[in-house]
């Protein structure tokens, strides 16, 4: 098929990142720039593009985002330039739903995946990679809203639950479906 962009949208500490990254490697990931600090280990150019909110809000007035959200408070985005430069081939964008949305609007190459975990495997996550307290109180209140959008209008394609504790086997189940 080739120039497929799979969506990947969830609840945070669902492991949509890690998964994908594992399953397709990180020089597929469509790079978004977002306005959060960056969590220990992740690295500026690699994992996201960490700007502040004033050059954020530069880049959305000048019409160069080709995508954007706010989740958590924070902002997240991506220009035309990094979707045109990654959709030459297959690659993965990990969104919300209203990203999921813009994205289909304007390409119909999507495969959207809806990644889950129960709520105290996403807990146990967000502590492990080092989350605030702050951080997780807001990320675990907004989980009911996101697991609540399988039961909205919005379609996945696939809806994965990720295991926590089974990594290398969620990987190679991530594996085979996008091969299928």
């Amino acid at each position: 098929m080739g120039n497929i962009l799979y969506t990947v949208t969830g609840p945070s500490g669902v492991g949509k990142s890690t998964l994908f990254q594992a399953a397709m490697g990180k020089e597929k990931l469509i790079l978004s720039f977002t306005t959060r600090k960056p969590r220990k280990g992740e690295i500026d150019g690699e994992d996201y593009l960490f700007i502040l909110k004033e050059k954020f809000d530069e880049l959305d007035v000048k019409g160069g985002l080709f995508e954007k959200e706010t989740y958590a408070e924070n902002h997240y985005g991506i220009t035309q330039e990094e979707f045109e430069k990654k959709i030459r081939n297959d690659c993965y964008f990990v969104t919300n739903v209203g990203g999921l949305k813009q994205i289909k609007e304007k390409y119909d190459k999507v495969v959207s995946y809806f990644i889950v975990s129960p709520i105290e495997d996403v807990e146990k996550q967000l502590r492990a990679r080092g989350d605030s307290e702050k951080d997780i109180a807001v990320r675990l209140s907004k989980y009911k809203e996101d697991v609540g959008e399988l039961s909205k209008d919005t379609k996945f394609d696939v809806v994965f639950v990720n295991e926590y504790g089974k990594f290398d086997e969620m990987v190679e189940k991530l594996k085979k479906q996008i091969k299928g």
